[in-house]
């Protein structure tokens, strides 16, 4: 095997960053467990954090860039199909593998700290292999999709069979808790046999572009059509098409879409509803956190392509529509959907996600006041990673104060929670709150769109690396 292929590959490539990310969402998720289950003197099951794990696993399998096999140069070399093929999944395995990695040893430097404040037994090997053995199952059922083909980028199909393993791997982590390792050999085992049939059936050559029916020539009906309406209707998708399918970075395509349901779900609880431990429940409100760092860090990876999309002529607030509205639709279907399987109230739902787009939308505001001609690169990158390090200082706060075994994790949060909940209950207050939060959110929202019309595009392109990097499939 050319490990020099392998470690060329766009999946590998960004594995690092993804293994940063990732690692670091499933670590802090499964130490708040630990933290929480040692709050009440009890040890959390190993299928809840092999499940924390996994999620994280799941949104670089669904959003990451693992969709290209081989590029045209590859295609060009005397190396047979399978060979790509089998490359470029060892090479998503390496970068599942490393997250599984990174959570397991955020969960074991976690869990000694733990164990200083006195006698806990964490479980920190099943989840990991538990996790590591669902990756090798996972890559083989992903990768036996299309076999033939190069690049799988676009194809909705392969989109949706992705989410569909993941999910389902994922209800099959929460019923194998009550034996991880057992769980973890059938996977390794049914990881093996899948895998072994998809390599069988790779075709010799993989193709750049899928087979298809050549279209049919239009009819002739057609060139009778008026000259000028078929102008009017190029016009129209040379506007269009290049904003919404060409200039936009990943997030807004399906791929982190996917991702900001997922995280919308979890904020409201959907992952309660797939286990009786109560810190699994209990962890939503990291989330909530962690879905406002989520929609911060799309706001410089949004405005980088606009030195390409400005030109076009399209209104500003138009442009700003189509380029902030797809994270937030998706986080809010995801709460919709997760609100339905808890028992949360909807109204301290809407208030908390209320406060989050507030946040995100001030920062949005605040980072274009930035967008000013003459004002340094630097000063752009500060007002974009300040807000990032507030919003991940406080939920790790709490975590360290949970281990420290002075309070439970987001113990403040709770208590306004059912403070607002309480309140709620009167129909007046109720609405005076909703009234509250939604003309905090018109408000924030009127001060982005007022900076987004002034800002002036950069003669050179704002970078931010860390983001970009994990998610351009290059």
């Amino acid at each position: 095997m050319n490990l020099r292929l392998v470690r060329s590959d766009p999946a590998f490539r960004a594995s690092p960053a993804w293994a940063l990310l990732a690692g670091l969402n499933a670590g802090v998720a499964s130490g708040l467990l630990v933290t929480a289950a040692l709050g009440r003197a009890a040890s959390p099951s190993a299928a809840t954090i092999a499940l924390a794990i996994w999620l994280s696993v799941g949104v670089y399998l669904v959003a990451g860039p693992v969709t290209t096999r081989a590029t045209e140069h590859e295609l060009a070399l005397p190396i047979s199909g399978r060979r790509l093929w089998l490359q470029h999944a060892l090479a998503v395995l390496v970068g599942c593998l490393l997250i599984v990695a990174v959570s397991a040893a955020l969960l074991g430097l976690l869990s000694a700290v733990a164990a200083l404040r006195g006698p806990a037994r964490l479980p920190v090997a099943a989840p990991a292999a538990l996790a590591a053995a669902a990756s090798l199952l996972a890559v083989a059922l992903i990768e036996a999709a299309a076999r033939g083909e190069a690049a799988l980028a676009g194809r909705w199909r392969h989109r949706a069979w992705r989410v569909a393993v993941v999910l389902a791997i994922a209800v099959a982590v929460v019923f194998a808790g009550r034996a991880p390792w057992a769980a973890a050999l059938a996977l390794l085992v049914a990881a093996a046999l899948c895998g072994a049939l998809a390599l069988r059936g790779v075709p010799p050559a993989l193709e750049l572009v899928p087979r298809a029916t050549v279209p049919a020539p239009r009819p002739d009906a057609r060139a009778g059509m008026d000259a000028s309406a078929d102008r009017t209707a190029a016009r129209q998708r040379a506007r269009l098409a290049p904003l919404l399918f060409r200039w936009l970075p990943p997030f807004s395509r399906y791929g982190w879409l996917v991702f900001a349901v997922l995280l919308g779900f979890l904020m409201a609880g959907g992952a309660g509803a797939l286990s009786e431990d109560p810190d699994l429940a209990g962890m939503r409100l990291f989330y909530v956190y962690l879905v406002a760092y989520m929609l911060v860090s799309t706001n410089g990876p949004l405005l980088r392509p606009l030195r390409f999309a400005d030109p076009l002529p399209l209104p500003r607030g138009r442009v700003f529509a189509r380029l902030f509205a797809p994270p937030l639709a998706g986080i809010v279907a995801g709460v919709v959907a997760g609100s339905a399987v808890q028992t949360v109230p909807f109204g301290v739902l809407a208030l908390e996600l209320a406060l989050v787009v507030t946040l995100w939308l001030l920062a949005l505001a605040a980072l274009l006041t930035a967008y000013r001609p003459g004002v340094p690169g630097a000063v752009r990158q500060a007002l974009y990673w300040g807000p990032l390090a507030l919003v991940l200082i406080i939920p790790l706060r709490s975590l360290l104060l949970g281990l420290s075994r002075r309070t439970r994790p987001f113990a403040f949060e709770a208590g306004l929670e059912v403070s607002a909940a309480e309140l709620m209950k009167t129909p007046a207050v109720a609405l005076a709150l909703g009234m509250g939060a939604a003309a905090l959110v018109a408000l924030a929202a009127w001060l982005a769109l007022r900076q987004f019309r002034r800002m002036e595009i950069p003669v050179r392109s704002v970078r931010y690396e860390l983001v970009e990097w994990a998610t351009e499939d290059r």
